[in-house]
């Protein structure tokens, strides 16, 4: 069996490395963020390509595992950043 071609990007990022997963965090939740979040409560979990939700009653337990993990890793890795640039240029009164 033979599987079509997919547009898959010259170089794709090396998911084995933890510097690529953290580097491609931002990229997915600027995908998803806002229209995944549903107002009413949680996320909604089925996106097409194009953003555009086709269930919005489902819920899927990974994709909410995995939702909060990225969110709080990426939020985590902002706090780091944040506290590293006050260190280095603390604000003097």
């Amino acid at each position: 069996m033979k599987f079509p071609d997919l547009d898959m990007p010259p170089n794709p990022p090396d998911f084995r490395s933890c510097k690529a997963i953290l580097a491609h965090v931002p990229h997915t939740l600027d995908f998803y963020h806002p229209r995944a979040y549903d107002p009413s409560a949680g996320f909604f979990h089925f996106l097409k390509d194009d953003g555009t939700i086709y269930d919005a009653r489902t819920r899927h337990l990974v994709s909410s595992t995995r939702d909060l993990t990225d969110l709080s890793r990426f939020s985590w890795t902002k706090l780091i950043e944040i506290i590293s640039l006050v260190q280095e240029n603390p604000v003097r009164s």
